[in-house]
């Protein structure tokens, strides 16, 4: 079969969890047998672009929206859309598997896709689920995790929150009758921002209802986003559960050392430096235990510069920690198979975080804040330890427990068991295009 895959902003010199997952699943259909390319709309110099990356074709479109209020394209056309119509008529594809739902590809666009015969299917690589979350975190502004439902009255004061309103006062104004937060929307500035944020947040709603009943199937990579769908009143039948796959790790890449682990514990943070990562959770959790504890901590990776110089200043001159940078994918498994525990202290609700399935591949326990995917990867007390999201004391707690007993990571080794392959994953997908095609394959 043919199949065509959307990917807005792709870019290979700095290739992220939704750009490793789209060329792995790619290569691996391809391996099947079946027709593969990506499709990049972006603001690009030129109309069109075509290059090839890890034997994959890649076309790149200069696509840009209209009708922008907030950041939000209120269903306009886009310039440059036709050029991907023309592509996929010429292509012929069966199917169209679009990776984002958003600026680029909403209901306008899924229709004129259908309208050329292709089914259409699209994987939710982030807790916005779509339309799903103003903020995009799924984190409430008093800073506990959401729930996920969506309502238009408690998802506008959350987002007003976020603006630093107080709880009072983002109540009213999210509490303003639908119309007046529609008219006040137009007017400029903060003002307008604020009133009219209840009507934006149920404008949101309207296109995630539009795009799910127009969609052939959606894929979701985790249990709790097909939850959360299904109970903001997506069709069950239509939300697929396929969990992310990786290639295994070389032989020899086990874990640590085969012997127990004694003190100096050696933990790592391998990812993005960025707020909703919780890196300083972790450091804060360091600095709450003595000095001489035997514990050390291994930063790696790059990102948002402030939130750099901001951990740089938090780790001042303990020894114990170190930041470092990035590290290439291909030598992610070799670095992390040195750490006695990996930790993922995300603040930020995380979709199916690849760097904790690959640490458990190379037989690294997890230390993880219990909150979306990571919840399902880590199971609390089997593979890893969970606690509370943003609590830099009670993963402090944690750390002292390990120290004074080691052998619970050497218990925790045990329990990891075999992670799915890519190879696994991409059967998933192609059992699924199949019954959506039936006999048009």
């Amino acid at each position: 079969m043919k199949i065509a895959h959307l990917v807005p902003y792709f870019i290979p010199e700095s290739v992220g969890g939704t750009e490793i997952y789209v060329l792995r699943l790619c290569k691996a259909l391809r391996q099947m047998g079946d027709d593969v390319c990506i499709i990049v709309p972006g603001k690009y110099a030129l109309k069109t672009q075509q290059q090839v990356i890890e034997d994959i074709a890649v076309y790149r479109f200069s696509v840009s929206a209209r009708d922008f209020r907030h950041g939000l394209r209120d269903g306009g056309a886009l310039d440059g859309w036709g050029l991907i119509m023309e592509f996929l008529r010429d292509w012929k594809p069966d199917l169209l598997h679009s990776h984002a739902i958003g600026t680029i590809f909403q209901t306008r666009e899924i229709e004129e896709v259908k309208g050329l015969g292709l089914s259409v299917v699209a994987t939710l690589h982030l807790p916005t689920l779509g339309y799903g979350c103003a903020k995009g975190t799924l984190i409430r502004s008093i800073g506990t995790p959401c729930d996920g439902i969506s309502e238009s009255v408690t998802c506008a004061s959350c987002a007003l929150g976020r603006h630093g309103l107080s709880e009072r006062f983002s109540k009213r104004l999210a509490s303003l009758p639908l119309t007046a937060s529609r008219i006040l929307d137009l007017f400029p500035g903060k003002f307008g921002t604020a009133a009219g944020m209840r009507h934006r947040i149920n404008r949101m709603q309207s296109l995630q209802r539009e795009w799910i009943k127009s969609i052939d199937a959606i894929i979701a990579v985790a249990d709790w986003a097909k939850r959360v769908l299904c109970e903001n009143g997506t069709p069950a039948g239509k939300v697929h559960v396929i969990r992310t796959g990786i290639e295994p790790p070389e032989t020899g890449e086990s874990g640590p050392a085969l012997e127990p682990v004694q003190p100096p514990i050696r933990i790592g943070y391998m990812g993005r430096l960025d707020e909703t990562k919780g890196v300083h959770v972790i450091i804060g959790a360091m600095h709450s235990l003595p000095e001489h504890t035997g514990l050390s901590l291994e930063i790696y990776g790059d990102g948002d510069p402030s939130y750099r110089e901001r951990l740089l200043a938090m780790i001042g001159k303990d020894e114990r920690i170190k930041l470092k940078g990035f590290v290439e994918p291909e030598l992610v498994y070799g670095v992390t198979a040195k750490f006695d525990l990996l930790c993922v202290p995300s603040t930020g609700v995380e979709m199916y975080p690849l760097v904790a399935v690959e640490g458990l591949a190379v037989g690294t326990p997890i230390i993880a804040s219990d909150i979306g995917g990571l919840a399902e990867i880590v199971i609390d007390g089997v593979n890893g330890k969970l606690f509370p999201p943003g609590d830099h004391i009670a993963l402090a707690k944690i750390l002292e427990e390990i120290v004074r007993q080691p052998g619970i990571v050497d218990r925790w080794r045990g329990g990891i068991g075999v992670p799915i392959t890519v190879s696994e994953m991409a059967n998933k997908h192609r059992q699924l295009y199949t019954n959506l095609l039936g006999t048009r394959v």
